[in-house]
């Protein structure tokens, strides 16, 4: 287990790393990233390389048993590679260069040659050296696009590559085109929804690409040594689940709310047996205490093996100012010091117990990452944001206390007795074959509205929605509305456990043709009254409920408790997190309260506390950041 930092030593103005390296010790720390904006430093002109410096900071943190991961600066070029080569920057919609400092464009040849240059030379360095334990990558989290010369043709191969045919690129985007150069960058108010979606999704691509070619020069360099890619899926909103895949043991959150730390960490971890929480940013803008251990606690919980808890030294200057680190700018101990200190000895003390323990939940949410793009100039039919509606379920999910991983289309779904997809828009052959064997073989499937509306390349299915998936959800969408939030609709539970129950919803409405399937929930005092709002449809082993509309969050509760796999635990306060690590007869359960009050909750028996070694419970509260684990 690696409990470490982000150690920036560029960013001082003295010679601290002997003790830096002393006062990690002290704090219980055992690995540290150095230097991740030392490019500079480590190449001041092009192709002349210096160590000197490095070469000190490694041996003063390996002298204390300090586990080293040297950065791979390549999200900071230097000035002088900026001056000589202006095609490095990112060239925003309106032709603006953001030059140095600014974004990067992955499509130009400098920054993949300048790269494989500090890389190479970073490898070759210390890729033997006794010190170092692994890598890090450091990248841009922005998916901000480029619009330059170079992206332009890199586009267009990229389409070439994708459809083959101008004809075939047609008939998908539904335009005509006679010739590959007839195809620019999508730009203006109003722009052709496939276009603008493809064009994200190749802006995706190149950047993994990029960051995977640098990956392999250090694979090549020594395969025993950790990789990690300290690359944001989170913000890469077109990212190819192919390529995602790339960067599966890493994961990091900028957010200051626990639910999208959970949610990275839950992306992530279906995909990797080792796994990283790459920064634990959330103390920066929440200092009160016990959150820089909540957050720490929430990574191993969540299955992190090595978490950094952010800077090691609070930055001085740059877009990172106002950060907290463990020390102050001026190199005192901070209250976050204290805190790691401690958390550290906690996990000396718990480590023996989570040892061949995994996190395995029996639930997963299906995400289309790319979804959220649909948005683009579709007034007419206002899809909600990807983003806000798959984490409105996934809180809903956490909040009736079960565990819940996030997955991408063609990631394994039989392990899950429960697959939530809250906003599937893109159905292919393949996607629903994958889905209907699901169900078949006994899953219980959940789609959101819009479920099956368009085609990979954003235009709307030929055929009655939801498209493919009408074999597996037994109804059809009789019509789509945008009830505005003054004017809402209302739904009548028919059935189930909510039965006679009411809610009221708005934005995106599907009116469902039950045809086979049963109605869950009617729409009641309209125009379409008694027309299907959720439905239920049986199919061998399995069911599939169609949610015509997003409900308000009590209501998906209730109905997702109902829906979901029995939970012991009941009545969980808001913002309480329960999360379980499992092994050969052995059940870890971690209590971790997200809230800045006091919070008590009702186990199903008494358990052993790990922390205070004492039996606890039924009844346990917690404090403000309070953190039970509990062996059951």
């Amino acid at each position: 287990m690696r409990l470490g930092v982000r150690y920036s030593p560029e960013l001082l103005v003295e010679d601290r790393a002997p003790e830096d390296a002393k006062l990690m010790k002290r704090a219980g720390l055992n690995a540290a990233c150095v230097g991740p904006a030392m490019w500079d430093i480590i190449e001041p002109s092009q192709g002349r390389f210096t160590y000197d410096w490095l070469d000190t900071i490694v041996e003063a943190l390996h002298a204390q048993s300090i586990a080293v991961f040297v950065c791979i600066p390549i999200n900071s070029p230097p000035a002088w590679a900026f001056a000589k080569y202006p095609d490095l920057s990112l060239t925003d919609v309106h032709g603006q260069s953001c030059g140095f400092g600014g974004a990067l464009c992955y499509s130009s040849a400098s920054i993949a040659s300048l790269s494989e240059g500090i890389t190479r030379a970073l490898a070759g360095q210390y890729g033997k050296h006794e010190a170092l334990s692994g890598w890090r990558i450091e990248s841009s989290r922005t998916s901000q696009l480029c619009y330059c010369e170079s992206c332009e043709q890199a586009f267009r191969d990229w389409l070439i590559e994708r459809y083959l045919s101008e004809k075939a690129l047609s008939d998908a985007w539904c335009v005509r085109y006679r010739a590959w150069s007839e195809i620019g960058l999508p730009r203006g108010p109003q722009i052709h929804p496939s276009h603008a979606l493809d064009f994200a999704r190749f802006q995706s691509h190149t950047r993994f690409a990029f960051f995977e070619s640098v990956r392999s020069i250090l694979g090549d360099s020594d395969s025993d040594l950790e990789i990690i890619c300290d690359l944001d899926l989170a913000h890469d909103s077109a990212a190819d689940p192919d390529d995602e895949s790339l960067f599966a043991a890493q994961t990091n959150t900028g957010s200051t709310h626990w639910i999208d730390t959970a949610m990275a960490m839950a992306a992530v971890r279906p995909k990797s047996d080792r796994m990283t929480l790459a920064e634990v940013a959330g103390h920066h803008a929440d200092p009160s205490a016990g959150a820089l251990r909540r957050w720490i606690w929430q990574g191993i919980a969540s299955g992190a093996d090595r978490v950094f808890s952010g800077c090691w030294h609070s930055p001085r200057s740059g877009l990172a100012m106002g950060m907290n680190g463990l020390l102050t700018p001026d190199g005192r101990a901070a209250s976050a010091f204290k805190e790691v200190r401690r958390t550290s000895d906690e996990l000396t003390k718990v480590l023996p117990k989570l040892k061949n323990t995994r996190v395995e939940p029996k639930i997963a949410m299906l995400i289309q990452r790319d979804a959220d793009l649909t948005v683009t100039n579709a007034t007419a039919f206002p899809d909600p944001g990807a983003d806000s509606v798959d984490r409105d379920w996934y809180e809903a999910i956490k909040q009736i206390g079960h565990g819940c991983d996030i997955v991408s289309p063609g990631c394994p779904l039989e392990s899950y007795k429960l697959v939530l997809a809250p906003w599937l828009p893109f159905v292919d052959d393949e996607l629903a074959e994958q889905l209907e064997q699901y169900v078949k073989g006994g899953g219980r499937l959940i789609l959101g509205p819009g479920s099956g509306t368009r085609t990979v390349s954003n235009t709307f299915q030929h055929v009655a929605a939801p498209g493919l998936l009408l074999p597996i959800a037994g109804a059809t969408i009789e019509e789509t509305l945008n009830i505005p939030p003054d004017e809402p609709m209302t739904i009548n539970f028919a059935r189930g456990a909510l039965i006679a129950q009411r809610a009221v919803v708005s934005g995106r409405v599907d009116v469902l043709d039950r045809m086979t399937s049963q109605a869950v929930g009617e729409y009641v005092g309209s125009r379409f009254a008694g027309k299907a709002a959720i439905t239920r449809y049986e199919l061998e082993k399995g069911e599939v409920h169609y949610v015509g509309a997003h409900l308000p969050q009590d209501t998906l509760c209730a109905f997702l408790t109902e829906v979901a796999p029995d939970y012991p635990m009941k009545k969980i306060p808001e913002g309480v997190e329960i999360t379980e690590r499992r092994g050969k007869d052995k059940r870890i359960v971690f209590i971790l309260n997200h809230t800045p009050d006091r919070q008590t909750v009702t186990l199903p028996k008494a358990c052993l506390d790990l922390l205070a070694n004492e039996k606890v419970g039924p009844e346990v509260t917690l404090s403000a950041n309070g953190v039970l684990i509990l062996r059951s």
